[in-house]
Protein backbone atom coordinates (compact mmCIF):
# COMPACT_ATOMS: atom_id res chain seq x y z
CA UNK A 1 0.00 0.00 0.00
CA UNK A 2 1.38 3.22 -0.91
CA UNK A 3 1.58 6.12 1.97
CA UNK A 4 -1.29 7.91 0.02
CA UNK A 5 -3.88 5.69 0.78
CA UNK A 6 -2.26 4.73 4.38
CA UNK A 7 -5.32 5.89 6.41
CA UNK A 8 -6.94 2.76 5.74
CA UNK A 9 -4.58 1.32 8.06
CA UNK A 10 -3.25 3.94 10.33
CA UNK A 11 -6.03 4.72 12.43
CA UNK A 12 -9.00 2.80 14.02
CA UNK A 13 -12.25 2.60 11.70
CA UNK A 14 -15.85 3.26 13.25
CA UNK A 15 -18.14 0.83 11.34
CA UNK A 16 -21.09 2.96 11.30
CA UNK A 17 -19.45 5.73 13.49
CA UNK A 18 -19.34 5.25 17.40
CA UNK A 19 -22.79 3.76 18.80
CA UNK A 20 -24.41 2.38 22.02
CA UNK A 21 -27.88 1.36 20.16
CA UNK A 22 -29.49 3.15 23.18
CA UNK A 23 -29.29 7.14 22.61
CA UNK A 24 -26.74 6.91 19.55
CA UNK A 25 -27.72 5.17 16.46
CA UNK A 26 -25.46 3.86 14.15
CA UNK A 27 -25.03 6.11 10.55
CA UNK A 28 -26.11 8.96 12.73
CA UNK A 29 -24.64 12.40 13.00
CA UNK A 30 -23.89 11.63 16.42
CA UNK A 31 -21.73 8.19 15.51
CA UNK A 32 -19.73 10.43 13.29
CA UNK A 33 -19.37 13.34 15.75
CA UNK A 34 -18.17 10.79 18.80
CA UNK A 35 -15.68 9.05 16.10
CA UNK A 36 -13.95 12.55 14.89
CA UNK A 37 -14.02 13.27 18.70
CA UNK A 38 -11.83 10.07 18.98
CA UNK A 39 -9.71 10.82 15.70
CA UNK A 40 -11.72 7.46 14.55
CA UNK A 41 -11.88 7.01 10.75
CA UNK A 42 -15.32 6.53 9.80
CA UNK A 43 -17.33 3.78 7.99
CA UNK A 44 -20.87 4.38 6.38
CA UNK A 45 -23.29 2.86 4.10
CA UNK A 46 -25.48 5.02 1.50
CA UNK A 47 -28.18 4.09 -0.20
CA UNK A 48 -30.48 6.21 -2.52
CA UNK A 49 -34.01 7.48 -2.50
CA UNK A 50 -36.69 7.68 -4.82
CA UNK A 51 -35.85 11.47 -5.16
CA UNK A 52 -32.18 10.31 -5.96
CA UNK A 53 -31.29 11.44 -2.99
CA UNK A 54 -27.97 9.72 -1.32
CA UNK A 55 -28.68 9.18 2.61
CA UNK A 56 -26.50 7.15 5.21
CA UNK A 57 -28.22 4.42 6.37
CA UNK A 58 -27.24 0.82 6.56
CA UNK A 59 -30.85 -1.02 5.62
CA UNK A 60 -33.15 -0.98 2.75
CA UNK A 61 -35.58 -1.50 4.87
CA UNK A 62 -36.61 0.59 7.51
CA UNK A 63 -38.28 -2.09 9.77
CA UNK A 64 -35.09 -3.01 12.37
CA UNK A 65 -34.37 0.86 13.35
CA UNK A 66 -37.69 2.75 12.85
CA UNK A 67 -40.54 0.05 13.03
CA UNK A 68 -42.22 0.94 10.10
CA UNK A 69 -41.60 -1.68 7.03
CA UNK A 70 -40.96 0.69 4.18
CA UNK A 71 -38.31 0.55 1.78
CA UNK A 72 -35.45 3.10 1.34
CA UNK A 73 -35.88 3.65 -2.40
CA UNK A 74 -39.41 3.91 -2.46
CA UNK A 75 -39.41 7.23 -0.70
CA UNK A 76 -38.78 10.48 -0.85
CA UNK A 77 -36.18 12.09 1.17
CA UNK A 78 -39.01 14.17 2.67
CA UNK A 79 -40.61 11.58 4.44
CA UNK A 80 -37.71 9.80 5.43
CA UNK A 81 -36.26 12.96 6.97
CA UNK A 82 -39.33 12.87 9.46
CA UNK A 83 -38.31 9.90 11.31
CA UNK A 84 -36.04 9.94 15.03
CA UNK A 85 -34.07 7.15 15.84
CA UNK A 86 -36.05 5.93 18.97
CA UNK A 87 -34.37 7.73 22.19
CA UNK A 88 -33.03 10.05 20.15
CA UNK A 89 -32.88 13.52 18.52
CA UNK A 90 -31.08 12.05 15.22
CA UNK A 91 -32.52 11.38 11.97
CA UNK A 92 -31.21 9.61 8.83
CA UNK A 93 -28.21 12.29 7.75
CA UNK A 94 -27.56 13.00 3.77
CA UNK A 95 -24.58 12.18 2.80
CA UNK A 96 -23.75 15.82 2.14
CA UNK A 97 -23.94 16.82 5.65
CA UNK A 98 -21.66 14.23 6.76
CA UNK A 99 -19.41 15.56 4.51
CA UNK A 100 -19.84 18.23 5.72
CA UNK A 101 -19.70 17.78 9.29
CA UNK A 102 -16.94 15.76 8.78
CA UNK A 103 -14.88 17.56 6.80
CA UNK A 104 -11.69 16.13 5.98
CA UNK A 105 -11.05 15.62 10.16
CA UNK A 106 -10.97 12.10 9.68
CA UNK A 107 -10.93 9.81 6.81
CA UNK A 108 -14.66 7.95 5.19
CA UNK A 109 -14.87 4.90 3.97
CA UNK A 110 -18.35 4.56 2.17
CA UNK A 111 -20.20 1.55 1.32
CA UNK A 112 -22.62 1.26 -1.70
CA UNK A 113 -25.74 -0.19 -0.37
CA UNK A 114 -27.84 -0.31 -3.30
CA UNK A 115 -30.29 -2.64 -4.98
CA UNK A 116 -31.25 -1.01 -8.37
CA UNK A 117 -29.12 -1.02 -11.63
CA UNK A 118 -25.73 0.51 -11.36
CA UNK A 119 -24.97 3.65 -12.46
CA UNK A 120 -27.70 6.33 -10.46
CA UNK A 121 -25.98 6.53 -7.33
CA UNK A 122 -22.59 5.74 -8.14
CA UNK A 123 -23.01 8.95 -10.43
CA UNK A 124 -24.72 11.04 -7.94
CA UNK A 125 -21.64 9.67 -5.36
CA UNK A 126 -19.13 10.90 -7.89
CA UNK A 127 -20.47 14.51 -8.09
CA UNK A 128 -20.74 14.38 -3.71
CA UNK A 129 -17.64 13.64 -3.87
CA UNK A 130 -15.90 15.90 -6.48
CA UNK A 131 -16.21 18.37 -3.68
CA UNK A 132 -15.05 16.57 -0.90
CA UNK A 133 -11.01 17.36 0.34
CA UNK A 134 -11.30 14.80 2.59
CA UNK A 135 -9.78 11.22 2.23
CA UNK A 136 -12.04 8.86 0.69
CA UNK A 137 -12.61 5.65 0.29
CA UNK A 138 -15.46 3.18 -1.45
CA UNK A 139 -16.45 -0.04 -1.02
CA UNK A 140 -19.46 -2.73 -2.45
CA UNK A 141 -20.56 -6.22 -2.77
CA UNK A 142 -21.52 -5.10 -6.15
CA UNK A 143 -18.08 -5.49 -8.49
CA UNK A 144 -20.08 -3.47 -11.41
CA UNK A 145 -19.98 -0.81 -8.56
CA UNK A 146 -16.41 -0.71 -8.52
CA UNK A 147 -16.21 -1.41 -12.07
CA UNK A 148 -17.91 1.56 -12.17
CA UNK A 149 -15.65 3.71 -10.38
CA UNK A 150 -12.59 2.20 -12.19
CA UNK A 151 -14.06 3.65 -15.32
CA UNK A 152 -15.62 7.10 -13.80
CA UNK A 153 -13.68 8.46 -11.12
CA UNK A 154 -10.19 5.80 -11.21
CA UNK A 155 -8.50 8.40 -8.65
CA UNK A 156 -10.85 7.06 -5.61
CA UNK A 157 -9.96 4.28 -3.71
CA UNK A 158 -12.16 1.48 -4.24
CA UNK A 159 -12.38 -2.07 -2.52
CA UNK A 160 -14.99 -5.20 -3.45
CA UNK A 161 -16.30 -6.84 -0.69
CA UNK A 162 -16.56 -10.61 -0.42
CA UNK A 163 -19.35 -12.71 1.71
CA UNK A 164 -17.72 -16.03 2.80
CA UNK A 165 -19.80 -18.79 1.46
CA UNK A 166 -18.95 -22.50 0.89
CA UNK A 167 -18.88 -22.28 -2.89
CA UNK A 168 -16.52 -19.56 -3.21
CA UNK A 169 -12.84 -20.42 -2.86
CA UNK A 170 -9.63 -17.89 -2.61
CA UNK A 171 -6.59 -19.01 -3.64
Amino acid sequence: MDKKNNFLIKLPIAHRGLFNNKDIYENTISAFKLAIENNYAIELDVHLTKDNKIIVIHDSNLKRLFNTNKIVRKLNYDDIKKLHFLNSKDKIPLLKDVLKLVDGKVPIIIEIKYDRLVGKLEKNLINILNDYQGEVAIKSFRARSINYFRKNCPDILRGQLLMYSKKIYLL
